[in-house]
């Protein structure tokens, strides 16, 4: 009876176990692959960086304004701010709404 028992409690632990171990493994990989997506994901925003930073000050050069004055500086922040706006504005479109989302989850229900 005694050596039943103790059997039965391996095999729940074990299988505890192994089951933690897969959900671990995989949330593992989960994050992992959200961190490197974050990591190109910020590559990207450092060379658009870049591009609209250029851009900005070839623009105030075409103007005949000076790089460095504090006037100037906020001038390209103000552009740089603009121009993320829009970008966000524009990505933003893509996102689903939230009836889309409601939909979607009926869809998943009745699926069942």
């Amino acid at each position: 009876m005694v050596v039943e028992k103790a059997k039965t409690l391996v095999a729940k632990t074990t299988t505890k176990t192994i089951t933690h171990s897969i959900k671990f493994s995989q949330e593992f990989k989960k994050q992992a692959t959200i961190a490197i997506m974050a990591a190109f994901g910020f590559l990207i925003a450092l060379v658009w960086r870049d591009l609209i930073q250029q851009n900005s000050e070839q623009l105030l050069t075409f103007f005949g304004l000076e790089k460095g004055s504090l006037f100037n500086d906020f001038l390209i922040a103000i552009i740089i701010t603009a121009i993320a706006i829009i970008g966000i504005t524009i990505i933003s479109a893509f996102k689903p709404s939230e009836a889309e989302k409601e939909i979607e989850k009926e869809v998943k229900e009745t699926r069942k």
